[in-house]
């Protein structure tokens, strides 16, 4: 017997140790934890930097040398202070611009450089300089605009704004006041004329 006993001691001690630590206890629904609030957008700044962007089917569209980049992730932005880019046409064309600043959006495919904006293109062996410059990938569109000079194959100009494509294949020029355009002959024209 006084191992029964000691049995339903045993057996009460575990009963209430249970009881004291919830067991057996109908608990009340908790409530489901509020839903977590969204990160404000990132911002990065990094200086000395190159970053490079590519389209969705992982070619690059264009090539980003800075003193100092702010990247936003929110809106696939960054802010460029100084610096380079070189941008890469469908065609294979390449447009390089050197800045005082620059707005590249990848989500838009564009590119917005201001602060005295010089932009050449070896391929096509033309230059200009203007104090802002916009590329539009998407459409194939580059427009410059304020004070706008330089020269290709078939000579110089100057206008308050530019139009063209990557290609730089054909240039519009206009202005309110006054539009130069110095044109020479071509190089093969100027060979048969000999």
């Amino acid at each position: 017997m006084p191992v029964l006993s000691r049995a339903v001691t045993l057996l009460c001690a575990v009963v209430l140790v249970a009881a004291s630590g919830g067991c057996g206890k109908r608990r009340a629904a908790q409530e489901p934890s509020p839903p977590a609030k969204e990160r404000p957008a990132l911002g990065v700044t990094i200086k000395r930097s190159e970053t490079v962007q590519e389209d969705e089917r992982g070619r690059p569209m264009w090539r980003i040398l800075a003193e100092q980049t702010e990247l936003d992730q929110a809106a696939a932005r960054a802010t460029v202070r100084r610096g380079e880019v070189e941008v890469f046409g469908e065609k294979g064309r390449r447009l390089m611009l050197s800045f005082g600043g620059l707005t590249a959006n990848a989500e838009s495919r564009r590119l917005h450089a201001w602060g005295g904006v010089t932009a050449k293109s070896d391929e096509a062996r033309a230059w200009f300089r203007a104090e802002t410059v916009t590329v539009d990938l998407k459409t194939d569109r580059v427009v410059a605009a304020g004070n706008v000079r330089g020269s290709n194959p078939v000579g110089s100009f100057q206008a308050d704004r530019l139009e063209t494509d990557m290609n730089l294949d054909r240039i519009r020029l206009s202005g309110s006041d006054k539009v130069t355009a110095v044109i020479g002959l071509p190089e093969k024209l100027q060979e048969n004329k000999r």
